[in-house]
């Protein structure tokens, strides 16, 4: 990726730099757009970016909520897809072995709610604790920031943590 910032798809750009379009060169633009909008994104350590929203769709293909580009800016198809319908991304934080804790509006993936980790392929990694988050609307995780020493910090709406 350019040391600018650039993006694919006009949803990542609008939403997240005010209406200013930054494309780098070499990237493919012919895949269609995702079907609503991008809140949050990662990036990888081998320059693959998650993106995070309220999509359901990016081209034909089903991604709930999550999806993974290629530094080229394609679509990894090979990223899996394993929340459930109507589930919103709103915070990503990935770790240094790029295990990615993702949080949002989603509930029922394995008995975990609104946060989960996510190992390097997109599936669940089940070593990762379950905090117990409620399943209710209002449990909304909102922001995920890792400290210098390695904890996770949750941001939320209305979440009980004990």
């Amino acid at each position: 990726i350019d040391s600018k910032l650039c993006f694919p798809y006009s949803g990542l750009t609008k939403q997240h730099y005010n209406n200013k379009f930054h494309y780098c060169s070499g990237w493919d633009f012919s895949q269609p757009p995702l079907n609503s909008t991008v809140l949050t994104l990662a990036i990888q350590s081998d320059g693959r970016i998650l993106i995070g929203g309220s999509f359901s769709s990016f081209g034909n293909q089903t991604y709930r909520g999550l999806a993974r580009l290629l530094p080229d800016g394609k679509l990894d198809t090979s990223f899996g897809s394993l929340l459930p319908n109507g589930s919103t991304v709103t915070a990503l934080a990935r770790q240094p072995d790029d295990k990615v804790w993702v949080g949002g509006q989603f509930s029922g993936v394995q008995g975990r709610n609104h946060l989960v980790r996510l190992n390097s392929d997109g599936s669940l990694d089940t070593a990762a604790p379950n905090p117990g988050l409620p399943s209710t609307s209002l449990s909304l995780v909102q922001l995920l920031r890792f400290t210098d020493d390695g904890r996770l910090w949750i941001g939320s709406a209305s979440l009980p943590i004990a």
